[in-house]
């Protein structure tokens, strides 16, 4: 459907438009430089360009080096308005107009709190050059939207359109896998290198803007078929700031009064040297005792963690057009008793470590129109489970008894650079923006697993299964991922904006190189409506997921069944058993074709209609080669899965005076697979691999947040949250799977969040002060169901969210 659109845009077909420049330059330009407080260039800034007195208006977008070259222009009076999303608009007076003129213009970042009122955010709306499909959050809506557990960014990406948090807290984008998403933080990879997924910590104050790309984003990003995910953070100016969020501790009274948690955040920065060099220091931490009050008091009946984050940068301009950066980031997190209960007693649960630690370095070199981006980077994560002593681990149907069966120190690594060519632009038939670059990375992975005996006991004691386990504890896998890009921005009218290029990747798992080509198109219908209507389709990989490849060294599962006397083997013993041939696999691919159509309603409302398709094929699933399930599970990975996802998505947005804003947004899809199970050692599935919904799949889904004045000084936050319930799949008592996988589903997902905050002034310096309540509405929320249809509790579900009443206070310095 979407593919004969794609090719009728970038035909060129449709509303004639006057050409933006001559192609050669007959007389010396007029150059608009936009850079920010820091003195970094601002690319895709719009630049609108009005002649006072009379209707002629000109809209533009800066470059990578944050300029716009006019050519041609008539001598005489303009005025600028400069804007981009998270950067306060800036406007000038009259300008005179000259061969040879320029004009620097300054973009300041949004801050939380703005002295004067009168300042505004740049408002939502149509971008003509922007081609790419892309949602965001700056620092204020981040701050501002109550969302649950605000010390984990992560919580708040469930309101960014086409998101899905899942119930083992995956992050979804369109409807792709958590491992299917290209993480980066400040312009560095931080995916984990083996499971592809988000597992690193920033403190939300820290951040600056989130930002996700569906669909249509250029060449520059690979290593993610499902997307791309951005995170930003800040960096100090000439003024000193300094924050502080949660200083106080969380008290309960449910046993007498106690301190039950701390989740203080701090954010310090300012300038080294003023107009030459800045720093910024972000710090989170956490105690939370995780008081379970279903135990009595006279067992340890709490889990407790200890968390710091820190993160730490300095920025120095040697030079008007050097920019060196540097940062250093460290998680550190440490969890004892993890998954007490009434079923579980402290001796079987287990002690958890988790610590990350990334360094890199970014030096940006620019000369006339050209620029250069180099960095090197290092992140290392590790994590360790221990089990809380050495006893035999026993099941039983009461719960379970002595030491957890497994222990585990894992350590995975990454060496990366990177290297950005942002060339001049030309003209020839318009203008071309033209970039090229390179990344290489390098990746260990470094395991040590033992594993336990696990004994099943019936009601009686009798022993009904044995399951032993055996393999080398230590294992190694390593890998080398290099690749190379080339894109072109063209613009042969004002009103037109075509971006095509071609990206290469190999590695040495795979051992073959594979290409992307990518084809994305805008085009603007100018007018008060702002009408513009985008397409484009390419071709996406996903880097080798290393998760997948090791689990055919990890080793061999055996479960032996018995005869009611506890003692007489039942039948042969059933194996678990991964194998993996490198040799014969190929790159996961994914065709994604998207539209969009855009506009501003009356009353400054943004509108936006997505539509997209992805089709995936060779995709990565464990097949079992056995014909019996239930005698075994020899699952052999293989290049057989083939994904199908299509989705509708409408958005509005308005921005109101005093930065108060609304949004909402609608999404009907579909996300379906031949292959949805994920077999895993430690608990098997016994089962053929089928097709179904993915797991995350969530047909209907509907957003909406925003914040409004109640009085001068106080705002009303409101955020919600519904989808239809997540998919899963009908088990026996045997861990056979009965019937189609992902059959069933959850209820309903709802959630709806209230909050209202006040700030004020206390000797000269600035609080906000917020109560409110999650979860208002006491939806249940589920996220655990007895699925064994051999079982009394079968499809009973449990682990209900429950309503929270919450508080923040904040300490915002001296304004």
């Amino acid at each position: 459907m979407l593919l004969p659109l794609c090719h009728w845009m970038a035909s060129g077909q449709g509303q004639p438009a006057q050409t933006g420049v001559p192609q050669h330059a007959r007389q010396p330009a007029v150059v608009i430089t936009v850079r920010d407080e820091n003195r970094d260039p601002v690319g895709g800034a719009r630049v609108t360009l009005t002649s006072p007195g009379t209707s002629f208006a000109l809209v533009v977008q800066t470059d990578f080096g944050g300029r716009y070259r006019f050519y041609g222009m008539r001598n005489g009076k303009y005025a600028l308005q400069v804007g981009k999303e998270g950067f306060y608009p800036a406007k000038t007076g009259e300008l005179d107009f000259a061969p040879g003129a320029e004009f620097p213009i300054t973009l300041r970042h949004v801050q939380e709190f703005r002295e004067s009122v009168d300042v505004t955010d740049t408002a939502p709306a149509v971008d003509p050059a922007k081609t790419s499909s892309t949602d965001q959050l700056t620092n204020r809506e981040i701050f501002t939207l109550p969302y649950p557990t605000t010390r984990d960014f992560r919580n708040v990406l469930p309101f960014i359109p086409g998101v899905v948090l899942d119930n083992r807290q995956e992050i979804h984008v369109g409807g792709s896998a958590g491992y299917e998403l290209f993480h980066q933080l400040d312009g560095f990879n931080i995916t984990h290198p083996l499971t592809g997924l988000l597992d690193l910590r920033v403190s939300p104050d820290s951040l600056r803007l989130i930002e996700i790309d569906q669909s249509r984003y250029t060449a520059q990003y690979g290593k993610g078929s499902g997307g791309v995910l951005r995170l930003e953070t800040g960096m100090g100016d000439d003024r000193f700031r300094y924050s502080a969020t949660n200083f106080t501790p969380g008290i309960s009274i449910s046993r007498g009064l106690a301190f039950e948690n701390l989740t203080p955040r701090f954010t310090f920065s300012g300038p080294i040297k003023r107009g030459r060099a800045w720093w910024f220091e972000g710090l989170s931490g956490e105690y939370d005792s995780n008081l379970n009050k279903d135990l009595p008091l006279k067992r340890r009946n709490s889990s407790p963690l200890w968390r710091i984050d820190s993160l730490s940068k300095v920025q120095v301009n040697a030079t008007p057009g050097n920019i060196v950066t540097a940062s250093f980031l460290i998680n550190h997190q440490k969890v004892e008793r993890l998954g007490l209960s009434l079923l579980t007693p402290p001796a079987s649960t287990t002690d958890q470590h988790a610590e990350v630690q990334m360094f890199n370095i970014r030096d940006s070199a620019y000369s006339g129109q050209t620029l250069l981006e180099t960095g090197v980077g290092i992140s290392e994560f590790t994590q360790k489970t221990l089990p809380r002593g050495g006893l035999p681990f026993v099941l039983r149907p009461e719960g379970v008894s002595g030491s957890f069966f497994e222990r585990i120190s894992a350590r995975a690594r990454r060496l990366q650079g990177y290297g950005n060519l942002y060339l001049s632009p030309t003209q020839w038939h318009g203008r071309h923006e033209m970039r090229v670059g390179i990344d290489v990375d390098s990746i260990e992975n470094h395991q040590f697993v033992s594993r336990q005996p696990i004994s099943i006991l019936r009601e009686d004691g009798t022993l009904a299964r044995l399951s032993v386990f055996s393999g080398p504890p230590r294992f190694t896998k390593d890998n080398f991922e290099g690749s190379a890009y080339a894109q072109d921005r063209w613009s042969p009218m004002e009103r037109w904006v075509l971006e095509y290029g071609v990206r290469g990747d190999w590695d040495e798992i795979i051992h073959d190189a594979w290409f992307s080509p990518r084809v994305a198109t805008t085009y603007y219908f100018d007018g008060p409506t702002m009408t513009k209507v985008s397409a484009g389709v390419g071709l996406f990989y996903d880097a080798t997921n290393l998760d997948f490849v090791t689990r055919s060294l990890q080793g061999l599962r055996l479960d032996q069944n018995f005869a009611s006397d506890g003692v007489t083997p039942s039948g042969p013993s059933v194996p678990t058993l991964f194998q993996v041939d490198t040799t014969t696999l190929q790159q996961p691919r994914f065709v994604n074709a998207s539209f969009s159509f855009e506009r501003m309603l009356p009353r400054a409302i943004h509108v936006r209609l997505e539509i997209l398709e992805k089709r995936g094929r060779n995709g990565y699933a464990f097949f079992n080669v056995n014909p019996i399930a239930a005698t075994g599970g020899v699952y052999q990975l293989l290049n057989v899965q083939n994904n199908r996802y299509d989705s509708v998505q409408i958005t509005a947005e308005k921005k109101f005076a005093q930065n108060h804003q609304f949004m909402a947004s609608y999404i009907h899809s579909r996300a379906r697979s031949n292959a949805v199970l994920d077999f895993s050692l430690t608990n098997p599935t016994f089962a053929q691999q089928g097709g179904g919904p993915l797991s995350w799949d969530t047909p209907n889904h509907v957003i909406s947040w925003g914040w409004f004045p109640i009085t001068k000084k106080i705002d009303w936050a409101y955020a919600l949250d519904w989808h239809t319930g997540f998919p899963f799949s009908v088990a026996n008592q045997q861990q056979q799977v009965v019937g189609p996988p992902n059959s069933h589903r959850f209820p309903d997902y709802f959630s709806l969040n209230v909050h209202v905050e006040r700030r004020f002034r206390f000797h000269g310096y600035e609080f906000a002060f917020r109560v409110g309540s999650n979860n208002i509405t006491g939806s249940k929320n589920p996220v655990v169901v007895n699925n064994n249809i051999d079982s009394p509790e079968f499809l009973t579900f449990s682990s209900f969210q429950k309503r929270a009443f919450t508080g923040r206070i904040r300490f915002l310095g001296r304004k």
